[in-house]
């Protein structure tokens, strides 16, 4: 084998493992990486409500499509995934059993939209306080901090 040959066989190897590497590193990158969460917010208890609800925006950078069929989040006993509809000019939520985003595409939960709720506070919430969220799904599981803000709506 010449020099021009071997230099050359040696470059393909290089590259080839290269290339390997980067495409393992990407296999192992974690849910919790590849699940993004923007402006994630919790809303704070009117007085005498039983529950509150909460709004952010889910980013499904993964190459399947996350089913999230359930979360817990500290301070509250009890959780449920939602659903809003208007029905004759009114707001009506309903419990549903999953809320799913496409692969590569984004989800903006809102009250008026699919949203998770808490309920049965097991102390005040502050605002400004910090809580976390374990969201479970399809792909294994990922956390959401949320801030408490101030409950505006109607």
């Amino acid at each position: 084998m010449n020099f021009k040959a071997y230099l050359c066989a040696l470059m393909t190897l290089l590259l080839s493992l290269t290339l390997t590497s980067v495409s393992t590193a990407a296999e192992k990158q974690t849910l919790q990486q590849q699940i993004e969460v923007q402006n994630p917010v919790i809303f704070q208890l009117k007085p005498g409500a039983k529950g509150t609800g909460s709004k952010m925006t889910i980013y499904n950078n993964t190459d399947k499509k996350l089913v999230i069929d359930g979360f817990s989040c500290e301070g509250f006993a009890m959780t449920m995934l939602h659903q809003s509809k208007f029905e004759g000019g009114q707001r009506k939520m309903y419990e549903v059993s999953e809320i799913s985003v496409p692969a590569h595409k984004k989800l903006a939960l809102t009250p008026n939209t699919h949203h998770l709720m808490m309920f049965k506070p097991q102390h005040p919430l502050k605002t400004g306080e910090f809580l976390t969220m374990k969201v479970h799904t399809n792909q294994g599981e990922f956390k959401i901090i949320a801030k408490v803000v101030p409950h505006r709506l109607k």
